[in-house]
């Protein structure tokens, strides 16, 4: 074998800043790249009346809704990717799980595998997503300004060339946990 296919490329990881909507009745986020483009739009209705939320890119087309159980103590979830004719597509499911202090989330997909979702402190402004080998896929950071809060997200182990399914499927995940 020779020394050439055993060099990888080296993966970059993708940095993207969840910003909400200040002066909304309903949860509005945009998500934005590290440069500061649009790159994504999040609505979503109030989760107490068993809620949807719509992860959408910048032109409006539905690539995500996720639908929230009603009548359940905990957060249950169901996530469905949407194609260019409207169809929803069942893709996972996402279960808070109870803790005392701290947020918890697993991530049932039988298309992208199972996650752990939590807060790394008892104030919730950091929290991370863990694959379930532990392998961890994205790390979120809250920032408080003076004139907004700013969510930075970090996807891991990515690169220009992966699929852009699977980063709107790990955004709609931390925007569910960010607003719960």
């Amino acid at each position: 074998m020779s020394s050439e296919n055993l060099i990888q490329k080296p993966m970059k990881n993708t940095n993207y800043e969840i910003h909400p909507k200040i002066m909304s009745l309903t949860h509005r986020y945009t998500i934005k790249e590290k440069n500061g483009s649009r790159k994504y739009k999040v609505q979503s209705d109030p989760f107490l009346l068993g809620g949807t939320t719509i992860l959408k890119d910048i032109n409006g087309r539905c690539l995500w809704k996720i639908r929230k159980s009603r009548f359940s103590y905990l957060n249950k979830l169901k996530i469905a990717s949407v194609d260019t004719n409207g169809t929803e597509h069942p893709i996972a499911t996402m279960q808070e799980k109870f803790k005392f202090i701290t947020k918890n989330f697993a991530i049932n997909s039988t298309t992208y595998g199972n996650y752990i979702m939590k807060s790394l402190n008892a104030s919730g402004d950091s929290f991370a997503l863990w694959e379930e080998d532990g392998t961890m896929v994205a790390i979120i950071l809250t920032k408080l300004s003076s004139i907004a809060i700013v969510h930075k997200v970090e996807v891991f182990g990515s690169d220009n060339d992966m699929n852009e399914e699977y980063h709107t499927f790990i955004l709609a995940l931390i925007v569910i946990f960010i607003r719960s």
